[in-house]
């Protein structure tokens, strides 16, 4: 996934059962930024950058933001 294709209120899975749901994206520089974001079943929102969740949904990474 592109770091262009993160839209906010959508949730996205990575292929390894986790959901997230986008909050919030602000401060976008170039092709990063930042974004907020839920978890499944838990409560409050989480920080990551807009590439590390890109990439997170692409199932490139996991346990990010624990």
């Amino acid at each position: 996934m592109s770091p262009s294709g993160v839209k906010e209120g959508q949730t996205y899975h990575n292929g390894k059962g986790e959901k997230r749901t986008v909050i919030l994206i602000g401060n976008r520089v170039g092709k990063d930024g930042e974004l907020y974001y839920k978890k499944e079943h838990v409560r409050g929102w989480y920080l990551m950058t807009l590439v590390g969740f890109a990439r997170w949904a692409k199932g490139e990474v996991s346990a990010l933001g624990r």
